[in-house]
């Protein structure tokens, strides 16, 4: 995919994909606004950039976690498939904090810190692991665990935001998270 930015007042555009949005939303990362953002098929960008001394590890998203680890993958149909409906499953669950919880477990583990493993090798796609030198060298070690994605499993696991992740899943491909969709959708309405 070629990816084309054009400012159109405060949003640029990827062509035929997602529409990266200049807003401050409050810190509490999936929150009301943010899911309804990303339901309509608007990427939420932030506007400060982390000093040198941040670089290892930040615990929230700056202009590089946006730009530098989401904005490549946005042009992917599946990947961005898959992150404008679990904006909208949310959407119709804002009001129900149990169920929000679970849907913002599935973004975190996937979008945020989430593997392909091809060929026995693990590959990166979350953002979260992409912008963060130390949360890179740990989910390339042997010192964290990576499970294969399972949408219970995930759904049911806390995180913290504070700390570097002991615990990745890992899909085939992307693919896969537009087939879990359903899965998810059934977990979350039953």
């Amino acid at each position: 995919y070629e990816i084309r930015l054009s400012l159109v007042g405060s949003e640029m555009c990827i062509r035929d994909s997602f529409v990266l949005v200049q807003q401050l939303l409050p810190p509490n990362l999936l929150n009301k606004e943010f899911f309804f953002y990303l339901s309509k098929k608007k990427f939420t960008t932030t506007c400060w950039l982390r000093s040198i001394s941040q670089i290892d590890y930040l615990e929230e998203p700056d202009m590089f976690h946006d730009v530098f680890a989401h904005v490549p993958l946005l042009s992917n149909k599946e990947y961005t498939s898959f992150f404008m409906e679990i904006g909208k499953i949310a959407m119709s669950v804002i009001e129900d904090p149990i169920k929000l919880k679970k849907l913002q477990r599935i973004y975190w583990f996937t979008i945020e810190f989430g593997l392909i493993k091809k060929d026995k090798k693990f590959k990166i796609y979350g953002a979260g692991i992409i912008s963060s030198k130390e949360e890179s060298n740990n989910v390339l070690s042997n010192k964290s665990l990576k499970k294969k994605f399972n949408v219970k499993k995930v759904m049911d696991h806390s995180f913290r935001i504070d700390v570097v992740q002991d615990t990745y899943y890992y899909i085939s491909s992307f693919k896969e998270l537009t087939l879990s969709l359903n899965e998810i959708r059934e977990n979350i309405y039953e």
